[in-house]
């Protein structure tokens, strides 16, 4: 199997779409690849959520429900949450997204205003700076070293926070790399965002 940084080089870190395609071109030619890039699991939809799901169909459920999730969704979610994760949530403070991408958009649309920065640990998703962008706002790359295994260092993000930055995009485990920070890492970035008011 190929390492990744070979399947990537030359590939720039705000073009990881091209990543997806790479890894269905080496799959089609027959190398063994794990395409991280997509966010895909490997394994099809388990068969009990199918069955509800084709339940559901059956019954007529079929219609849009409300935007931000139906009253038995919500309250699911906060008793796992409770559950858990020891957080108390009431179901008005939940918001249901179609996907993570959206609550992002969602995240940034609140918190950005015209001409603020965003900081994106590269690589980054191939929408994430474009999202940003539809905010009229700019996103700043905190490029980080294939060579050091893209750790985030304090002082890399650091280097890239001016009086506009507002927010840094944290994504863990990564997409496109697929790595998942380390608990030093994500303490520096939490001193960090607490420092600047982030």
């Amino acid at each position: 199997m190929q390492p990744l940084s070979s399947l990537v080089e030359g590939i720039e870190p705000s073009v990881t779409a091209a990543m997806m395609q790479k890894g269905r071109e080496l799959a089609r030619a027959g190398k063994e690849v794990i395409n991280l890039a997509g966010g895909e699991p490997d394994f099809k939809t388990p068969q009990h959520i199918m069955d509800v799901a084709f339940a559901a169909i059956q019954s007529g459920d079929t219609h849009y429900p409300p935007s931000f999730g139906t009253p038995e969704l919500l309250e699911a979610i906060a008793a796992k949450l409770d559950r858990e994760n020891q957080v108390k949530v009431l179901p008005s403070q939940i918001l249901v997204t179609p996907g993570a991408k959206w609550a992002l958009y969602a995240a940034l649309a609140v918190l950005l205003n015209p001409g603020d920065e965003a900081l994106l640990l590269d690589p980054s998703w191939v929408s994430y700076a474009p999202m940003v962008e539809l905010q009229r706002a700019v996103p700043v790359r905190v490029a980080l070293a294939g060579a050091e295994n893209f750790t985030v260092t304090a002082a890399a993000i650091e280097e890239r926070i001016t009086p506009r930055t507002r927010l840094i995009m944290v994504n863990s485990p990564n997409n496109p790399t697929g790595r998942v920070l380390r608990s030093e890492e994500m303490d520096a970035i939490a001193r960090i965002a607490i420092q600047h008011d982030l």
